[in-house]
């Protein structure tokens, strides 16, 4: 079965592999495909992320009828228990879904997901016409909700003067599906080499939008790190949030800093 997700050609190859008695035989068999628009203009749905427990992605499925006939809709199936359907509207006649007068274009399905487990969701779709059976992909990604870190690490470097200051931005992605706002920011262990400078916020604290997973970070603050006196310092930062669920009102990011006074001469032989 072919079942492209993007318009593109696709080349592959099978390799059968047969043994008959104590003779093995392989057979290979080069694949063309071209993924092409369909008539009744419905996408897959793929390339999303929700959060996990938090939110849930409601999608809806449009459909064009494309022909001078009135084209009918009979059964819509999921393959996955993940991914629920729910029907935008019944005729009279209950062995019908839709009937779609010729050239019309409607909403036919609300595709909702949601899941506790991290990862991809993978299903198909299918909808069953009078014309044909159309199948959509379905492919979203689980991530985790509440607040994460923008780089995930600090990476300081080697600082070679006694005194030498050097800075880093954190920005924050808010995957829940509410506003939340930063209550406290923390090392661990404390330390007077770094100095936390937060951007510009309103009265009402730092707050981040909800469920901004595809827009761009929102800066934080600006991580400072002094290097005081010499050796290798690791530690991580706590963001603490007023998320309801204790395991979403943390985040954490680990910063590392080598301090090596000195530098590198040359003596001519």
């Amino acid at each position: 079965v072919y079942l492209p997700y993007y318009l593109h050609h696709t080349i592959a190859d099978i390799t059968v592999n047969v043994s008959i008695g104590s003779v093995e035989y392989s057979y290979q068999y080069i694949i063309r495909g071209e993924a092409l628009s369909n008539l009744y203009d419905i996408m897959p749905i793929i390339g999303m992320k929700i959060p996990a427990s938090s939110a849930t992605l409601t999608h809806s499925l449009t459909l064009i009828n494309p022909f001078n006939e009135s084209l009918q809709i009979y059964d819509v199936e999921s393959s996955n228990s993940v991914i629920s359907l729910k029907e935008s509207s019944y005729q009279s006649n209950q062995s019908l879904i839709w009937n779609l007068s010729p050239h019309s274009f409607h909403e036919i399905l609300q595709v909702t997901i949601k899941s506790d487990s991290l990862g991809m969701i993978k299903g198909l779709i299918s909808i069953k016409t009078s014309r044909d059976v159309l199948i959509v992909p379905v492919e979203v990604e689980v991530v985790e909700g509440g607040l994460r870190c923008v780089p995930p690490f600090l990476d300081f470097g080697v600082l070679t003067t006694l005194g030498q200051k050097k800075s880093l931005d954190v920005y924050l992605v808010n995957r829940a599906d509410i506003p939340l706002r930063v209550l406290e920011i923390t090392t661990d262990p404390p330390m007077n080499q770094i100095a936390i400078t937060l951007a510009n916020h309103s009265s009402e604290g730092f707050v981040v939008v909800g469920n901004n997973i595809s827009s761009s970070p929102t800066l934080l603050a600006s991580i400072t790190f002094t290097a005081n006196n010499p050796g290798k310092f690791r530690g991580s930062l706590y963001i603490r949030n007023n998320h309801s669920l204790i395991s979403l009102s943390m985040s954490l990011i680990e910063f590392e800093a080598m301090v090596l006074p000195g530098g590198i001469g040359f003596e001519h032989q």
